[in-house]
């Protein structure tokens, strides 16, 4: 049995290495800008919206993410302080299991 590499296979494979090496190195831009795009792609039909009632589209996505961060303000003001205390007391509540 004969195995018979070319030359263009090799540099194939050392192309696709090196982009999986720099793909590592690169990971955390990368997550960032796919978070970006997924942000971005959520708050599209919201900016296209406003832009149809003749808002600018930079005031529109100003406005936009305004409304979001008060909204998970909001959720986490109120949610979460509710939320830790049933925890605590859950967690009180099982340690006196034993």
């Amino acid at each position: 049995m004969k195995l018979d590499i070319s030359w263009s296979s090799l540099f194939r494979v050392l192309i696709v290495g090196g982009a999986v090496f720099a793909a590592y190195l690169m990971r955390e831009t990368i997550s960032i800008l796919l978070l970006a795009l997924v942000i971005s792609t959520a708050f599209e039909p919201g900016v296209d919206r406003l832009e149809k009632m003749k808002i600018p589209r930079i005031l529109g996505t100003i406005i936009i993410f305004l409304v979001a961060l008060t909204i998970l303000a909001f959720i986490v003001y109120t949610i979460l302080p509710i939320t830790l205390l049933e925890l605590n007391s859950l967690f009180k509540n099982l340690s006196g299991l034993e």
